[in-house]
């Protein structure tokens, strides 16, 4: 009987401490309140406006979108504007003797460093030295 509560406490606690690490991730509220988050989707790229109700003073460090990032944010009163391009462009070093060129590969980087649905966007707000993450859901196209 006692072993019963020694596993079912192990796991309880195991439980609670992945569930606690998991929601830690993100913040619960952003600098300053979201009223409508809209995107569009282009061939090169996806535009993402973000309005609030308020002034916004505090802009995003990096935006995270459907495995893309992006730092180019521009703030426009109440309104964030924001372009994350959707293809990586090639960064191939040249050389002079076009036999050394054979061979170059684009290196790709594929880590994610979230896990997000298609209507579901990430704004990371530098403070201090570390980055505070806020996930907004339900994005509308």
């Amino acid at each position: 009987m006692k072993s019963l509560f020694k596993i079912t406490g192990i796991i309880t606690l195991f439980t609670f401490f992945m569930m606690s690490c998991a929601s830690s991730q993100f913040e619960n509220q952003p600098p300053f309140p979201i009223e409508k988050v809209v995107y569009n989707i282009n061939d090169q790229f996806y535009t993402i406006q973000i309005i609030s109700d308020q002034n916004i003073t505090t802009v995003p460090t990096i935006v995270y979108f459907r495995d893309k990032f992006s730092s180019n944010i521009k703030t426009d009163g109440n309104q964030l504007n924001i372009i994350i391009p959707r293809k990586k462009l090639a960064n191939i070093v040249m050389h002079k003797d076009p036999k050394k060129e054979f061979g170059n590969t684009i290196e790709m980087n594929d880590n994610k460093k979230f896990s997000l649905k298609e209507d579901e966007i990430v704004l990371g707000f530098g403070q201090k030295d570390a980055i505070k993450f806020y996930k907004i859901e339900g994005t509308q196209q």
